[in-house]
């Protein structure tokens, strides 16, 4: 490293300067320089118009062309590099022109050192460090920044010196080189407040904090970038500020407090956004893109990702690195030749840039995909390569996650070396600060000890590693974030679940079959015993709290709105914009339940106390699909039986062929047959009851149970009743009280006005035609006709308040005094959002009476807002049972969301059903609800067995589509 240090050293330096110029042929001070006054003015011109937006740069860039050329004719040295520092500075700041800004910044400086300007020779070679490390030139980006040093030392220029550290240390920290980097940022904090430039030290801060999260320091990464937070907020510096949010959310994220990751990130990326930061706005985003992926949100992952390409293209490292994670995305959802493509493209950027980690990493991630593929070999080979980069640049973690996969990949006998290595680094101090990788390598060696044959060290490290998934999990308030970062860990649920089934064929008295069943449904009620808080103390309408809560839906509806009509390239920008809306309402959301006392102490799920609560003639079914073996157990109050079903895949393959066969209007008992013989024929010599709490899981949840045959011939509607349970916990809940002993009073919302074209419409005619209450409804969806025809035969059998046409709306049902009635009853199209399961919900009135649009969308996160307690909910609508499909969490459709508001039970649809078949099933359904007292299980089980026998309606397509879900009473 170049040091001078005194007086003496600094003459010697210029004298050796000097002579190189002399040695170039260029007599340093053999001309006075020339003032060229117009030139002087117009480079202050353009300094001035550098300062402004796109156009004024851009102004100032052609302004600045010409000043170079008029001061070299004019042989102005001093004005020519002036300006040529003032245009490759710009082109720098733009990200664009690399190579004619380097030309500019390496002449500067040598026309600087012509006349002995050494210190704005130092800081053009500076920038010129920084442009060739953006080139990929590293050595000589190294070179170009110590020269400055040596310079700055001349000069005796600490505030310059300690801008060239903190920029050597960032090319240092690029080559993996730590510790110097670490030592330069040190030097440079240390000479920044020496000279009093308190302010420049939180840009240092920030860096240092990268430092010890690369280390596995991350309580002094978190520590350092507050401390630059508080900084940049005293000193007013905005880039730094931002920077060091992006830093929090980032080491938040490594440390496994997602939420606030998420929280941070959005803040920065806000605030580079505003900034017009490319740069940041890519690293934000960037980061953003993998939280989403870890969590399982693959599409709002790659949306935001590909987001982050443009921003990237004149940055070939990040690029590779932006590239990476992207194919992680898509490998995720399933595009595995877009993965490949992406990962062979950043291995190369990657290597081009001598990133040394980010090649470890890329070559990970090729590894798992060559494996996903089938292609072991060159997994093993990739995977090793990766292991021994991480070797080389000291880097625990990344040696870890290499192994983790080497172990995966290899055959079914595991190598003993490997394990040993597993062991070592799974304890490793640095790779237990991150949950994550800790929980991947636990996993391993959980998997190690099946293949040996050791099956309580298997279920050790397993339940050691879901313990580290549920730390994170934990840490993450919005539940839809939390549900699927656990379904993003579904094997090791599934891992769990199989050591205890193979536990209880090992040991059948031992218990294991208990846990199993134990195991499995504390995965399923995890999201269930947070989302439900809210249905435990709904918010009062008068109290301020709920207020704010309005507010929040009211922000996020508009920005789902703004999304809907947002075009090409402003999506992400509006994307990002409802995420930060949607994340307000769910951290209040959070907070709001984080203040229950039953959430600082939640009770364990005892076997004991479900079946206690059993009666005689109730029994519980829970499945648990699995990829080598699937499980039913069969749950009486007096006993548990397990028993073993095929894997995964046939099951789910079985399940197709019924639903496809439903869906397109084809025969379907012989589909319907096949899958009875797979989830239902097994079970029934263990079957003792009449009424059934049925637990389903993932693809199951769309199988319309009632239709399928039993051995003998009869359906099992005709043997059983059948209510579906979100999980076998929900038996010890009860529905709320019937108001009074009369009818039931029900509020009923139906018949909407969809379009310009209804004949409610002054002056319009015609009615349109008649529809399905489908999930695909287009702009304008078409009315449903007999949906006014349903609500009057309703309200001629029970004690209604009924909304219809243009009543039927948003802000009438959220008007409902919901605690006056029994039954709250919908009809209306519903539509399901894949990728944001808050937005999906049922399409109310979508214009006024004057024909203007109207937001006419109940969605999701407005859903599970309503103050229900107890009551019944119909959801006379299509599909509102199906929706996202996370695997240990389920389906996520619009029922769990009135469940999670606090509903009793909750009758909705698995297809898209006809209209008129609709009317008839529902009419039959409140007169046996009128009839027997209120129980909307088996109210529905009587309506649909009046359908069966009517010819119209025989097939189960216009029966078997609605279901109940909920309590067992």
């Amino acid at each position: 490293m170049w040091w001078w240090r005194g007086a003496q050293a600094r003459r010697a330096t210029c004298g050796l300067l000097w002579t190189l110029l002399m040695s170039i042929g260029l007599p340093a001070g053999a001309q006075a320089p020339v003032e060229a006054g117009e030139g002087r003015r117009l480079l202050d011109e353009a300094r001035a118009l550098a300062g402004g937006d796109g156009a004024s740069r851009t102004a100032a860039l052609v302004l600045l062309g010409r000043v170079v050329d008029e001061a070299r004719q004019a042989s102005s040295r001093e004005v020519e590099a002036e300006a040529r520092l003032t245009r490759g500075d710009l082109r720098l700041n733009l990200g664009r022109d690399e190579p004619e800004a380097l030309t500019d910044l390496q002449t500067a400086a040598t026309l600087f050192v012509a006349d002995a300007h050494l210190s704005q020779a130092a800081r053009a070679s500076t920038l010129s460090g920084i442009v060739l490390r953006r080139l990929g030139r590293l050595d000589d980006a190294e070179t170009a920044h110590r020269q400055a040093l040596a310079w700055y030392d001349a000069v005796g220029d600490r505030a310059g010196l300690g801008t060239v550290h903190h920029n050597l240390g960032a090319l240092l920290f690029s080559r993996s080189r730590l510790d110097e980097a670490e030592a330069a940022y040190g030097r440079a904090l240390a000479l920044r407040r020496d000279v009093g430039d308190v302010a420049s030290t939180a840009g240092t801060l920030n860096n240092l904090a990268t430092i010890h999260g690369n280390r596995g320091d991350l309580d002094k990464a978190i520590e350092a970038h507050r401390e630059a937070r508080d900084v940049a907020r005293m000193s007013g510096r905005a880039v730094d500020l931002a920077y060091a949010t992006l830093g929090l959310g980032t080491q938040s994220f490594a440390l496994g407090t997602w939420q606030e990751s998420i929280d941070h990130l959005i803040d920065a990326a806000s605030q580079f956004e505003t900034m017009g930061d490319r740069s940041g706005l890519a690293f934000a985003r960037h980061t953003l893109g993998v939280v989403y992926l870890a969590l399982g949100h693959d599409v709002d992952a790659v949306t935001t990702l590909e987001s982050v390409l443009p921003l990237r293209t004149h940055d070939p490292a990040r690029l590779g690195t932006t590239l990476q994670s992207l194919a992680g995305a898509y490998r995720a959802a399933g595009r595995l030749e877009e993965a490949r493509a992406a990962l062979e493209r950043a291995l190369a950027l990657k290597r081009q840039a001598s990133d040394t980690p980010g090649e470890a990493a890329t070559l990970r991630s090729l590894a798992a995909l060559e494996a996903a593929e089938g292609r072991r070999a060159d997994a093993i080979r990739h995977a090793a390569r990766a292991r021994t980069l991480a070797a080389e640049i000291g880097r625990p973690d990344g040696i870890a996650l290499a192994a983790a996969l080497s172990s995966r990949v290899t055959d079914s006998e595991p190598d003993p070396a490997l394990t040993i290595e597993l062991e070592r680094l799974a304890n490793d101090p640095v790779v237990r600060r991150v949950p994550r990788t800790e929980a991947i390598l636990r996993a391993e060696l959980a998997r190690a000890a099946l293949r040996r044959g050791d099956l309580a060290r298997a279920r050790a490290e397993v339940a050691t590693a879901l313990d580290r998934v549920e730390q994170v999990r934990a840490g993450v308030a919005a539940l839809d974030l939390r549900a699927s970062y656990l379904a993003s860990h579904a094997d090791l649920l599934d891992l769990e679940v199989d050591l205890l089934l193979r536990s209880h064929e090992a040991s059948p008295n031992a218990g294991h079959d208990r846990a199993a069943f134990v195991a499995a449904e504390r995965a399923r009620s995890r999201r269930l015993s947070d989302a439900l808080a809210d249905a435990l103390t709904p918010l009062p309408t008068d109290n301020p709290l709920r207020a704010r809560e309005r507010r929040l839906e009211d922000e996020v509806s508009i920005a789902a709105l703004k999304l809907e009509r947002a075009q090409g390239s402003d999506r992400p920008d509006v994307q990002a914009a409802l995420d930060r809306r949607l994340l307000a309402l769910r951290t209040f959301r959070a907070e709001m339940r984080a203040q229950l006392p039953w959430r600082r102490d939640a009770p364990r799920l005892e076997l004991n106390a479900i079946q206690a609560r059993l009666p005689e003639d109730t029994a519980v079914i829970a499945y648990w699909l699995g990829a080598e073996r699937s499980v039913a157990w069969v749950l009486h109050a007096d006993g548990l039986n397990s028993v073993r079903l095929p894997g995964r895949s046939a099951i789910e393959g079985a399940v197709r062929e019924a639903r496809s066969a439903i869906d397109d209007a084809r025969p379907a008992a012989d589909a319907l047959r096949r899958l009875a013989a797979l989830l239902v024929h097994p079970l029934e010599p263990h079957v003792r009851a009449r009424r059934l709490g049925i637990v389903l899981d993932g693809v199951l949840e769309s199988v319309p149970v009632a239709a399928l045959p039993l051995a003998d011939g009869r359906a099992v509607l005709d043997r059983f009743q059948t209510v579906r349970l979100p999980s076998a916990r929900w038996v010890t809940r009860t529905s709320g009280p019937r108001l009074d002993t009369g009818p039931p009073r029900v509020a009923i919302v139906a018949d909407p006005v969809y379009g310009l074209d209804d004949a409610r419409l002054v002056g319009r005619t015609g009615e349109g035609p008649r529809t399905d209450r489908g999930t695909s409804a287009p702009e304008a969806p078409a009315r449903l006709r007999f949906s006014r025809q349903e609500a009057d035969a309703i309200a001629a059998l029970v004690t209604a308040t009924v909304l219809t046409d243009f009543e039927a709306s948003k802000p009438s049902v959220a008007a409902l005094p919901l605690g006056s009635f029994d039954v709250l009853h919908l009809a209306s199209h519903a539509s399901q959002h894949a990728t944001r399961p808050d937005l999906s919900g049922l399409v109310l009135s979508l214009v006024d009476e004057s024909g203007r649009p109207v937001d006419g969308r109940l969605r999701l996160h407005e859903v599970v807002g309503l103050a229900l307690s107890g009551q019944t909910v119909v959801l006379s609508a299509c599909q509102t049972v199906i929706g996202p499909d996370l695997r240990g969490e389920g389906l996520q459709g619009l029922a769990r969301g009135f469940l999670q508001a606090g509903a009793g039970t909750v009758v909705a649809s698995l297809w898209d059903v006809d209209d008129r078949a609709t009317m008839v099933l529902m009419r039959h359904f409140y007169e046996a609800l009128v009839r027997d007292g209120g129980s909307a299980p088996r109210a529905l089980e009587q309506a649909q067995q009046r359908m069966r026998a009517d010819l119209r309606w025989a097939d189960p397509r216009h029966w078997a589509g609605f279901v109940a879900l909920g309590t067992l009473e």
